[in-house]
């Protein structure tokens, strides 16, 4: 209890040495509420929290990182041997929440039936979601 671990300590340092010179003044203050947190959280949801942070005291540097982010988006698409597509795909900010918020409803295991749940692995889960999604999208008239 109270010891963090190393992810926690990176997403620590990362926050206090991205901060911008003008904020530099508040790096203790910053540094101590993340360590605060990183007892209670796990590393990505104390990186969720630094972002916050550092986007609210600079955010002139949200700006940059939302820019940068949407730059090196990419999506890559191949058909492999025996015919199944091969998706890899690096989204922004904007466009990853689009599609986690259009997938999550439809790739969400199937009620239990007779007492047996959903046999589906969350990666098979979120192909059908996927295949459901592109249904939808190719049945409207827009």
């Amino acid at each position: 209890e109270g010891v963090i671990g190393l992810e926690h300590a990176r997403v620590i340092s990362r926050c206090v040495s991205r901060l911008p010179e003008h904020t530099r003044h508040r790096a203790a203050e910053i540094e101590r509420l993340l360590v605060e947190n990183a007892c209670r959280q796990c590393p990505r949801d104390l990186a969720k929290l630094a972002d916050r942070i550092r986007y609210m005291i600079d955010a002139d540097g949200a700006v940059a990182d939302e820019r940068a982010q949407f730059e090196s988006r990419e999506l890559h698409y191949a058909t492999a041997r025996d015919g199944m597509l091969v998706i890899k795909a690096r989204l922004d900010r904007e466009t990853g929440a689009k599609f986690v918020t259009a997938l999550r409803p439809l790739a969400a295991p199937r009620p239990e039936s007779d007492g047996v749940k959903d046999p589906r692995t969350v990666g098979q889960r979120n192909a059908d979601g996927l295949s459901t999604l592109l249904d939808l999208v190719l049945d409207t008239d827009g």
